[in-house]
C-alpha cells in the first residue's frame, strides 16, 4: 500500500507541474503553428488519463531529428513523462538525454542549466518507471543519477523528490535507519526551499520510520506534526492513512474512523488520486466492520469499494476488497462466492504487478479445493502458488543482494571521499612547500642560508617520499584487506547454499519427476507427494532465510542474536505440537557481534533443538537462551528416550563440539537411556 501511494503522490506532483509548464513553454514554442491552442487544450486534461492518440501524433509532427534545440528536448521529454504509463516512453526518454548531453556544452548558460534540468527528469521518469515495475535497483540507480544532475545547477525540487524516492525504497528493503537520513535530508531542502507540501509529507516519512525502528510515540507525533503543517489539505492523505492503520492496530476504532471521514472527504475534490484513496478508506473501514463483529456492514463497505474501483480500472485496491470479502464469504461457507471473487483476483494482472495478492488468492483457492476433494484444480493451484512463491522469492533475494549492493557503493563512496581528501592536502603541502623554496631562493646569496635551505629541501623530499610510501602500503593493505573479505563472503555463501539448498531442490526435482510417475498410475497418491514438496520447499525457504540473515550488518548484535534464536525455537516447537517453554532473553546493552561466532552459536542451538525434537520422543522441551554483554549461554533440555554411549554418532555432536571450540566456548552433552538429555554451551564474547 504505502509504495503505490508514494507512486501516485509522485505522479500527483508530476501532473501538477506538468499543466502550467506545458502550457506556457510549448506554447511559446510553437506560437506559429495551428495547433498550438489544440494542444494547451488536450494538455489540459491529457496528463495523467488514458493516452489520447491523436494528440500524440499531433505532437510527433513537431519532432525534427535534425534539431538540437531547447524545444526539442522539453518536447520529447515530456512526451516520454506522457507515454510512461503506456510503456512507450523509452525512445522519447532516449532523444531526450541525447539531446541534454549535446546541450550542456552551449555556450548560454541559460540553454544549459535547461539541458540539465531536462536530464534530471528523464532520470525522475526512468526511476518511476522502474519503480512501477518493481525493479527496485534500477530505480535507486534512476534517482541517484537524477539528483546528482539536480544538484549541478541547484533544483531543489529534483533533489528532494529524488531524496524521497530513495528513502522509500530503502524503507521498503527494511533499512528503515538509512531511510530516515534520505529523508531528513530531503526535508531539510523542503524547509530551505519553503516547499509546505513535500515538508509535511517527509514529517509523515520520519514518522513512519520511526514506528519502524519501534519509536511509536515519536512516530505518532510527527504524524500528528505532519497533518497539521499541511497547507494543502489533501497533503496530509499519506499521514492520515498511516494514523488510521496505527489506530485500528491500537483498537482506537472512533480516531480510526474520524481520519478516515476526512480522507473521504478530501478524495471527493481530487478527480486524480481521489478513487484511489476512496478505494483504500473503503478497505479500512471493512476492516474495522470485520474487528468488531459487523459482518454485513464489513461485506456493503467491500461491495462499494470494488463497484468503484472496477469502474474507475483501479487493480490494486480491487483485487485487495476482492480478498478480503473472499475470506469473510469463506468464513460464512458461501464458498461458490468466494471462489469467484478469488478467480477475479487471479485475472486482475499479470507479471510482478498485484503478486501477493495473486499468491494469496491461490493460496486460499488451494485450500478450498482441498476442502472440497476437488484434486486436479487443486493440484493446478498448488502449482500456480508455487510460481508466485518462486517469483515472490526472487524478488526477496533481489532486494537482500540490493542492500548488499548499496552499502558496497556506500563504503567505496567513503574510501573515494578520504582519498580525495588526501590528495587536496597533498597539493596543499606541495604548494606550501613551492612558497617555501621561493623565499629561499630570495636569502640564496648569503651561504648560510643557502645550506640551510639545502637541507631542509632534502629533508621535505625525504619526508614526501616516506609518506607517500606509507600511503601507498595502505591503500595496498586496504585494497587487500576488501579483496580477502569479499572472497570470505562470497565463500561463505556459496558453500551455505550449496550445503543447505542443494539437497532441498534435488529433493524437490525427485518428488516432481516422482509425482509425474504417480499422477499416470495413482491420482490419489499426489497429496502426499504435494505436501512434501510443500515441507521441503518451506525448508528451502528458511534455509534461504537463515543465510540472508547470517550475510546482514544489520543484525550482527547480541540482540539481534537473541530475537533470530526466540523466532526460530518458536516456530519449530509450535510445528513439532511438543509442550515446551521458551526462555530468551537479552540482558544489559547490546553490542556488535562476530558475523561467525553469530552463525556458530546459531546453527549450535538450531542442531540440539532439531535433536530433540526429532529423536528424543519427548513429552516437553525446555529451551533456554540468555546473552549479556560479555557472555553467551543456552540450554536444551527434553525427558526423552536419552542418548546412549554409543549412540552419539548420528546427533552432529562432533559438529557442535568443533563450533564450540573455534569459537572459544564449552559445550556439554548429559544423557542416559530413558532419563532425556540435556546440551549446555557457555561462552565468553570476546571484544570486536
Amino acid at each position: 500500500m504505502k509504495l503505490m501511494i508514494s507512486c501516485e503522490e509522485i505522479n500527483m506532483k508530476k501532473t501538477r507541474a506538468a499543466r502550467p509548464i506545458l502550457k506556457a513553454r510549448v506554447g511559446i514554442w510553437l506560437k506559429r503553428e495551428a495547433l498550438m491552442w489544440v494542444f494547451g487544450l488536450l494538455c489540459s486534461g491529457a496528463v495523467g488519463q488514458d493516452v489520447d492518440e491523436r494528440w500524440v501524433d499531433s505532437m510527433k509532427t513537431h519532432l525534427d531529428p535534425e534539431r538540437i534545440d531547447t524545444a526539442q528536448l522539453m518536447l520529447n521529454s515530456w512526451l516520454g513523462n506522457y507515454l510512461s504509463n503506456a510503456r512507450r516512453h523509452e525512445p522519447y526518454l532516449q532523444r531526450a538525454a541525447e539531446l541534454a548531453e549535446q546541450l550542456r556544452d552551449h555556450p548560454s548558460e541559460e540553454v544549459r542549466k535547461k539541458a540539465a534540468r531536462a536530464e534530471a527528469r528523464v532520470w525522475n521518469i526512468r526511476g518511476v518507471v522502474h519503480w512501477e515495475d518493481q525493479r527496485f535497483a534500477d530505480a535507486i540507480n534512476a534517482y541517484q543519477r537524477c539528483r546528482e544532475v539536480a544538484l549541478q545547477v541547484q533544483d531543489t525540487g529534483y533533489c528532494i523528490l529524488a531524496g524521497n524516492n530513495i528513502g522509500l525504497l530503502l524503507k521498503s528493503m527494511d533499512q528503515p535507519a538509512k531511510a530516515m537520513l534520505e529523508f531528513k535530508e530531503a526535508l531539510r531542502l523542503a524547509q530551505f526551499s519553503d516547499d509546505s507540501d513535500m515538508r509535511s509529507i517527509l514529517l509523515g516519512r520520519i514518522g513512519d520510520a520511526y514506528m519502524q525502528l519501534g519509536d511509536t510515540a515519536r512516530g505518532d507525533s510527527l504524524l500528528i506534526e505532519a497533518i497539521r503543517a499541511s497547507v494543502d489539505p489533501h497533503a496530509s492523505v499519506p499521514q492520515r492513512f498511516m494514523l488510521a492503520e496505527r489506530r485500528i492496530q491500537q483498537r482506537r476504532t472512533p480516531d480510526a474512523r474520524a481520519h478516515i471521514r476526512v480522507i473521504k472527504e478530501l478524495a471527493r475534490s481530487n478527480s486524480m488520486d481521489g478513487p484511489n484513496w476512496t478505494g483504500y478508506a473503503y478497505l479500512l473501514d471493512a476492516r474495522i466492520d470485520t474487528t468488531e463483529g459487523r459482518i454485513d456492514d464489513a461485506l456493503q463497505q467491500l461491495d462499494t469499494c470494488i463497484m468503484r474501483t472496477t469502474d474507475m480500472n483501479i487493480t490494486s485496491w480491487c483485487s485487495r476488497c476482492l480478498l478480503m470479502r473472499a475470506r469473510v464469504l469463506q468464513s460464512m461457507k458461501a464458498y461458490s462466492k468466494a471462489e469467484a471473487d478469488l478467480v477475479r483476483v487471479l485475472q486482475l494482472s499479470s507479471g510482478r504487478k498485484l503478486l501477493i495478492e495473486r499468491s494469496n488468492a491461490a493460496q486460499l483457492l488451494k485450500s478450498q479445493y482441498a476442502r472440497e476433494g476437488r484434486t486436479l484444480e487443486e493440484l493446478r493451484m498448488t502449482e500456480l502458488w508455487k510460481s508466485f512463491g518462486d517469483s515472490l522469492h526472487a524478488m526477496d533475494a533481489e532486494k537482500a543482494l540490493m542492500v548488499v549492493d548499496f552499502e558496497t557503493a556506500s563504503r567505496e563512496d567513503s574510501m573515494s571521499y578520504s582519498l580525495q581528501q588526501n590528495e587536496l592536502a597533498t597539493a596543499h603541502a606541495r604548494q606550501l612547500l613551492v612558497e617555501q623554496n621561493r623565499r629561499t631562493w630570495l636569502i640564496f646569496g648569503l651561504l648560510i642560508t643557502m645550506i640551510a635551505a639545502a637541507m631542509f629541501l632534502y629533508r621535505a623530499r625525504l619526508m614526501r617520499s616516506t609518506n607517500t610510501a606509507i600511503l601507498d602500503a595502505q591503500a595496498k593493505l586496504l585494497e587487500s584487506e576488501r579483496a580477502r573479505e569479499a572472497s570470505e563472503v562470497r565463500t561463505r555463501i556459496a558453500r551455505d547454499v550449496h550445503d543447505q539448498l542443494g539437497s532441498d531442490l534435488t529433493k524437490l526435482v525427485m518428488l516432481s519427476t516422482e509425482a509425474k510417475e504417480v499422477a499416470r498410475t495413482d491420482v490419489n497418491g499426489l497429496p502426499t507427494i504435494a505436501n512434501d514438496i510443500e515441507r521441503i520447499a518451506g525448508e528451502a525457504n528458511r534455509s534461504l532465510g537463515d543465510i540472508v540473515w547470517s550475510i546482514d550488518p544489520h543484525h550482527d548484535s547480541l540482540a539481534g542474536l537473541t530475537e533470530r534464536v526466540r523466532a526460530h525455537c518458536e516456530r519449530m516447537l509450535k510445528w513439532s505440537k511438543v509442550e515446551h517453554t521458551i526462555d530468551c532473553v537479552h540482558e544489559g546493552p547490546d553490542r556488535s557481534l562476530d558475523p561467525a561466532t553469530k552463525r556458530d552459536i546459531y546453527l549450535m542451538l538450531r542442531e540440539a533443538l532439531n535433536n530433540a525434537i526429532k529423536y528424543a520422543k519427548a513429552k516437553h522441551i525446555h529451551v533456554h537462551f540468555h546473552t549479556s554483554e560479555a557472555r553467551v549461554e543456552f540450554e536444551v533440555k527434553d525427558d526423552g528416550v536419552g542418548l546412549a554411549a554409543g549412540n552419539a554418532k548420528g546427533y552432529g555432536l562432533k559438529n557442535m563440539q568443533q563450533r564450540a571450540e573455534r569459537i572459544g566456548g564449552e559445550l556439554q552433552q548429559k544423557s542416559a537411556p530413558g532419563s532425556g538429555t540435556r546440551i549446555a554451551f557457555r561462552s565468553a564474547i570476546q571484544p570486536m
